[in-house]
């Protein structure tokens, strides 16, 4: 079965406004507020940042950021938005 367990409570001190949903989502936030986090190990690595979106993601203690998934992910695709390849100087890749 599965099973959806929050504990953010364990570390939060004075962070509010925060969403987790998942086994050790968000549980190292601290002082972060409005962070919404979802999936096995969501946020994790969170414990000052805010304004943060983590989908199956650690994350890291940074702001108003979106992360959606993991390493071990090579594709996304969310509907309406084509894909497009990347394009970088940085990368040296279809410039």
């Amino acid at each position: 079965a599965l099973k959806s367990v929050n504990l953010t409570d364990l570390s939060n001190t004075i962070g509010d406004r925060n969403t987790a949903s998942g086994v050790v989502a968000l549980y190292s936030n601290t002082t972060g507020s409005e962070n919404i986090a979802i999936g096995y190990l969501a946020g994790e690595n969170n414990s000052t940042g805010n304004n943060n979106i983590h989908i199956g993601h650690s994350g890291f203690n940074e702001s108003n950021t979106i992360r959606i998934g993991g390493a071990s992910h090579d594709n996304a695709f969310i509907a309406g938005v084509q894909l497009v390849p990347v394009s970088s100087r940085q990368f040296k890749q279809d410039i």
